[in-house]
């Protein structure tokens, strides 16, 4: 298996995650609102293909903007995203740690309990003669985590599918109880609908000064994909 666990469905990633940052731009952008530069850096974790890096540098323009991104796929197209414009370019930067009391603004994946989500379409983006879908499906993988299963399809124009990938994502859900107690932390959770999957919310969990507590509770996947060819 492949050291980057995005090597097969990597491609797929940034042609099918516009529609859901098309979403979320407005809720992210409100949440960044407050946002101090002069207190340091902001720093996007998981970057994947850098939509969501450009949104928090076009939200906070004086900003530097620090893009984590381990998978080397996704990284070669945040790379290219990053070069193509040239204000977050200018912006780049490194650091070696983080300020323990930085304001967090978490992206959450739902369900927030592990259950059975059942598999449904979440994007269909046509590019030249071809479609690129995706969609997906969850089930429990134990008291505290769920297999998420995301099935990628690239469709010809008479409808049929040419290729398919099927990548399994081990996934640890942010409980309630958990986002109860990260209220007591300052942290507040926006359920506004800014994204759908299988009928469960898209949402943001952001706070204050003195929230970073709640960053440990989001722990997240490991990736096994396996691909066939029709």
């Amino acid at each position: 298996m492949s050291a980057d666990s995005y090597a097969e469905s990597g491609e797929f990633i940034d042609v099918l995650s516009h529609h859901a940052w098309r979403a979320l731009r407005t809720p992210v952008t409100e949440a960044l609102r407050h946002a101090r530069p002069d207190r340091g850096p902001i720093v996007d974790i998981g970057a994947g293909t850098g939509l969501g890096t450009l949104v928090a540098a076009r939200a906070v323009p004086d900003a530097e903007v620090i893009a984590v991104e381990p998978s080397p796929i996704l990284r070669a197209a945040l790379l290219a995203r990053v070069v193509g414009d040239e204000d977050p370019r200018r912006r780049a930067d490194l650091r070696p740690r983080l300020d323990p009391a930085a304001p967090l603004v978490v992206t959450l994946q739902p369900p927030s309990e592990p259950m059975t989500v059942p598999e449904t379409t979440f994007a269909s983006v046509p590019i030249g003669r071809h479609s690129y879908e995706g969609s997906g499906g969850a089930r429990p993988a134990g008291p505290d985590s769920v297999i998420w299963t995301m099935r990628y399809r690239v469709i010809d124009e008479d409808g049929a599918v040419e290729r398919e990938l099927v990548a399994d994502y081990l996934v640890r859900p942010l409980r309630t109880a958990t986002a109860a107690r990260a209220g007591r932390r300052r942290l507040r959770r926006d359920d506004r609908g800014h994204g759908r999957h299988g009928g469960h919310p898209h949402g943001l969990m952001h706070g204050s000064r003195g929230s970073t507590a709640a960053a440990t509770t989001f722990d997240k996947h490991e990736n096994h994909c396996h691909g066939r060819v029709r």
